[in-house]
């Protein structure tokens, strides 16, 4: 795919800021400026200078820039190097060059096509001293 703007369902330009956004596009999104809302799409394309912050969803993404809160890519989610993301970030596969930064909480679907996001472990600390004291307790 080229970079024309005419083959993209949706563009930001680099001057825009649209916030408080809730946006569902079927096809490929493109975003050089910044976005602060909801964004469902099917490709994510975040621009070297763009900012996403919000709850991204969908089936593949290219990050060179910044995405911030919730990404959760159900196929390949891409970060060149000089993409940043920082949150709860769920996908498929991952792709990253030397330089990404990844900052968060990162889930995999592993054996399944369920993306939701795991329970965290117990705190194995916590349960070796109750269970230490429950059997001083007992003697």
């Amino acid at each position: 795919m080229t970079d024309s703007k005419s083959e993209y369902e949706f563009y930001v330009g680099p001057d825009t800021l649209l916030e408080g956004a809730s946006l569902e596009i079927n096809g490929t999104a493109r975003i050089d400026g910044t976005i602060v809302g909801k964004v469902t799409v099917n490709h994510l394309i975040v621009g070297p200078k763009a900012k996403v912050q919000g709850d991204i969803r969908g089936e593949t993404a290219l990050v060179e820039g910044t995405v911030e809160d919730t990404i959760e890519i159900k196929s390949k989610l891409t970060v060149q190097s000089s993409g940043r993301i920082r949150g709860k970030i769920s996908y498929g596969s991952l792709e990253t060059q030397e330089g990404a930064k990844l900052v968060g909480e990162l889930f995999t679907d592993w054996d399944n096509d369920d993306l939701s996001v795991p329970e965290p472990p117990t705190d194995r600390l916590s349960s070796l001293v109750s269970s230490v004291s429950s059997e001083e307790e007992d003697e």
